[in-house]
């Protein structure tokens, strides 16, 4: 019986420290990201018709500094909307673990990142999105036990904010 109160008094801890966490994240926060920009080039791989390698860039041409939520094993992929009929994400590093961390937009500064995705020979445009993940400032690391219960990628639609880029032509 001990054993239980116990753990019910962990999760109930734990579950209350996440509360405080979850209220560090902004939602959809327009005034800091009304200016972002989300663009990437696509070019075909030439051992590999079928693989296309985008080049995606986040551009902050504000005064502020933006923070937002990835991954340390190349998390920025994950955050990338796709028509998943037409292309598949085809990830080039795998790890065993990976934690959250915390990306930084300097103002009138880039942010740039690589993914490789598997699609037809005969696809020729693509259009993508970028699911930015914002976190205020004063967000501080979460604890590791805090890790599993935030969900940064495929997010539900209402806690999205997708910076769309135009259709870009594969190269």
């Amino acid at each position: 019986m001990k054993k239980h109160t116990v753990l019910t008094l962990a999760f109930l801890f734990i579950g209350l420290n996440f509360s405080s966490f979850a209220q560090n994240i902004e939602k959809k926060d327009v005034a800091k990201t009304e200016n972002l920009v989300f663009d990437f080039s696509a070019q075909r791989i030439n051992t590999y018709k079928e693989t296309v390698e985008i080049l995606g860039s986040i551009i902050n041409p504000g005064e502020d500094t933006v923070y937002f939520l990835t991954t340390s094993c190349d998390g920025e992929q994950y955050s990338i909307v796709f028509d998943t009929t037409l292309f598949t994400l085809t990830p080039t590093l795998f790890c065993n673990f990976s934690m959250p961390q915390i990306g930084k937009i300097a103002p009138k500064s880039n942010y740039n990142f690589m993914a490789r995705f598997h699609c037809s020979s005969f696809q020729s445009k693509m259009k993508l999105g970028f699911d930015i993940c914002l976190v205020n400032k004063s967000y501080t690391t979460m604890r590791q036990e805090e890790w599993n219960k935030i969900r940064i990628f495929n997010r539900p639609p209402e806690n999205q904010y997708i910076l769309w880029a135009e259709e870009k032509e594969i190269k």
